[in-house]
């Protein structure tokens, strides 16, 4: 039998199979008509005490799908620390969650070539709906700033001057674009870009 003090279960139905994950590093697939074990998948390693993942091993020769379930952590200290200790065969994964997370950072913050949705939304807000946005997209700023150097710069997942490359583009285009502004609505939201 199995001994933990936490379990966690998730279904798949793709392949028709249940995942059982324990506190202490038990993985392991179950068909759901039978209850039979289908497969024990290699533990989630480190110690972890993942029992919340969803499903992982959901495609051949991956350890986990989540960026959670890779480092078992949502801390950005942390996480740091767990991407960098990382095993050869995980790192294509967490290079592919740190670059989604960059492009939904890079929409919130109106990156180039992210930000064309930006300066006609902003045209055609009311002020306050305008001025939510304005700090939005300093929220979306300092997400990118925040996992950069401190999450993914550490675990050398993704380099960092590629983004100061593009925030210099999306600042010269963004003047070019208040140059060209015809209102001083399509003026005020090129500038907050």
């Amino acid at each position: 039998g199995l001994s933990a003090s936490a379990y966690g279960i998730d279904f798949n139905p793709t392949v028709d199979r249940i995942r059982l994950i324990t506190d202490t590093d038990v993985n392991l697939r179950i068909n759901p008509n039978t209850g039979a074990l289908a497969a024990t998948d290699t533990n989630i390693q480190g110690g972890l005490d993942i029992v919340g993942s969803a499903y992982t091993n959901s495609f051949a020769g991956a350890l986990s799908t989540l960026l959670y379930g890779l480092a078992g952590t949502l801390n950005l200290a942390d996480l740091a620390v767990k991407l960098a200790q990382l095993p050869p065969e995980n790192r294509r994964l967490a290079q592919a969650a740190a670059s989604m997370l960059l492009v939904v950072f890079g929409v919130k913050a109106a990156l180039l070539p992210l930000y064309f949705w930006l300066p006609e939304a902003y045209a055609s807000a009311t002020a306050p709906v305008a001025a939510v946005f304005a700090v939005l997209t300093k929220v979306g700023v300092y997400a990118i700033a925040r996992t950069t150097t401190l999450v993914f710069d550490a675990a050398a997942l993704v380099p960092a001057w590629p983004l100061v490359g593009l925030a210099l583009a999306t600042l010269a285009l963004a003047a070019v674009g208040a140059l060209a502004a015809r209102r001083l609505s399509g003026l005020a939201a090129y500038l907050v870009v």
